[in-house]
């Protein structure tokens, strides 16, 4: 049985430390000498820093694709909501 390798992106080094830190990552490589990629132990999960802003997310991800074999991706972050009424796992909609 193959393990499922999980993708996550992030911006800002805000939105995806607790990522590295609970699942135990560490820093693998970095994509196209620009972005960082941190890996868990059992190369299960994948941490892609893509930097703020839409050119460096599809870059980032582009790479990311080519790179590697994913079964799922998530993007995750405050898109700009940086508010101090928002908190780690708050979900939130735009209006």
């Amino acid at each position: 049985m193959t393990q499922t390798k999980i993708l996550l992106i992030g911006a800002m080094d805000k939105e995806i430390a607790g990522l590295i830190e609970f699942y135990k990552c560490h820093l693998d490589s970095t994509l196209h000498s620009q972005y960082p990629l941190f890996v868990n132990e059992s190369k299960s999960i994948f941490v892609l820093q893509t930097y703020v802003g839409d050119t460096n997310a599809a870059i980032a991800t582009t790479l990311a694709l080519n790179h590697f074999n994913q079964d799922i991706i998530i993007k995750i972050g405050c898109v700009g909501g940086n508010s101090a009424d928002v908190t780690i796992q708050d979900l939130t909609k735009g209006i």
